[in-house]
Order: C-alpha cells, then structure tokens, then sequence
C-alpha cells in the first residue's frame, strides 16, 4: 500500500507527510486549484519531499508536452499527475515519466499506456464525495490509485473494499479553513490506510 499525499503547499508539510510514510507528494500547478503554487515553491517542496525519501508528483491541467518537460526539468521531478484532456495528448512524447493520469469511473477500461498508472477520482465538480466503492470494478494484475473524498475516517473502509495499491489524499487531511495539511490527520490517515 502507498500513499499520496497531494495539494501540498509547503516543503515542511512535505517533508513532514514523508516522515509520517507518505511514499509520493503532490504539487499542484494548475492556476484552477486554490492548491497552486509557483515553480520556485513547486522547485523547494520537491526537494523537501526528495530529502525525506518520497518522490514528488507534479500535477498539470490541460499543458502540452513542452510545458509538462520544462517544468518538471526545473522543479526537479519525473513523475507527473494528468487531468485534462490537453494533458492526455501529450502521453506519447512523456515515455519516461511515471504517471498517474486521472480517470473517472466511467472511464474505468480507458486503454493507456504501460507506464501510466490510472487515478480513479471524482468528476472535479464532486470532490467532496467518494466513488460508489460498492459498484466500482478496480483494475485487476496492475497499479491504479483510488483518491475522491477519502479522509482518515473512511480510508479503511475503501482499502478493505477495494484493496488498491495506491490512495490519495487532499483535502481530507487539511486545517479546516486552510490548504496547510495537518500533521494528525496526516499520521491518521496513513495508519488507517496501512490498517496500523
């Protein structure tokens, strides 16, 4: 089981969710998100998160693939997270980056390449709520992430359910009122995703 900790704005709640057994980091740079933040704040979380042993994930909305290199190239980071459309047509020319591309249920047996790893979420407009865990059919004989709604009080749940390799958190894990992630949940959610 591995853990994504993701919107994370500052390199001492990146090192800190590391500490706690968080294995990837996610940095948003999606002017959309309230999470985004600048290369030179993207550029310091991921060294942080580097220095604590996790590998950071950067997350983009609808760039091509030039923009998807050379901002990877200066934060310092092969591993991205995809949304959008835009985003999707640039697979081909990403070969060696590690990805999880985002999918919604309905997507569920969209073909991708070897290498990407599919993010079952929510549709943007529904973040607050969880995929139907009960009707969800996961991949079967590969990795894929389950994020959309997951916080400390039902991780569990969705790992006894659905057993995959891979969740991912936001603002489940969150100050209330903030985008600051808060140590407690952070440490609650990963024990309770690790069943600890």
């Amino acid at each position: 089981m591995k853990i994504k900790i993701c919107g994370v704005t500052d390199p001492d709640d990146a090192a800190l969710a590391a500490q706690l057994g968080a294995d990837y980091i996610g940095i948003i740079l999606s002017p959309l998100s309230k999470r985004c933040v600048s290369i030179a704040q993207a550029r310091d979380i991921a060294a942080a998160t580097h220095a604590a042993a996790a590998t950071p994930v950067v997350v983009f909305v609808d760039e091509n693939a030039n923009s998807i290199i050379a901002l990877t190239d200066a934060i310092g980071c092969n591993t991205v997270q995809l949304h959008g459309d835009g985003s999707r047509k640039a697979l081909p020319q990403l070969i060696r980056y590690f990805l999880l591309i985002a999918v919604n249920h309905d997507e569920a047996t969209t073909p991708l390449p070897g290498h990407a790893i599919p993010l079952f979420d929510t549709p943007k407009d529904e973040a607050a709520n969880t995929i139907d865990w009960h009707t969800f059919t996961p991949p079967r004989g590969k990795p894929w992430a389950l994020a959309g709604g997951l916080t400390p009080d039902n991780v569990a749940v969705a790992v006894a359910l659905l057993q995959p390799p891979i969740v991912d958190v936001c603002s489940g894990v969150e100050i209330r009122g903030t985008v600051r992630k808060d140590p407690t949940l952070v440490n609650q959610f990963i024990a309770e995703a690790k069943g600890k």
